[in-house]
């Protein structure tokens, strides 16, 4: 079995960083579409969306690898900045009750 690592490294070698770009774009097209099909079908589950989740995951995992290389490892710290960011931000708006209103009211 090939590890993800193994994946990440083959990527990085053979200089296959545009191929992961756009192999990420299809990959994140494809997840969102299955998102699309399950709420029409009123589901919030399928056995497509972990499927085309597992893809698109995939091949951001290699980007961040590639890119962490490049930049001696900021490029994950920077990332996990903006990510604490975005919780902090998420966790303000969902308790906001002025907000909270206004959404149920959708």
């Amino acid at each position: 079995m090939v590890s993800k690592q193994e994946v990440c490294e083959y990527s990085l070698r053979h200089k296959k960083f545009n191929y992961l770009q756009d192999k990420c774009m299809e990959e994140m097209t494809e997840f969102m579409k299955e998102i699309f099909k399950a709420r029409e079908r009123g589901c919030t589950h399928s056995d497509e969306i972990e499927r085309e989740f597992s893809d698109a995951q995939l091949m951001m995992d290699q980007i961040r690898y590639c890119y962490d290389y490049a930049t001696n490892g900021k490029f994950s710290k920077n990332v996990a900045i903006y990510e604490q960011y975005k919780c902090d931000k998420l966790w303000d708006i969902w308790h906001d009750p002025n907000l909270v209103e206004k959404n149920e009211k959708c």
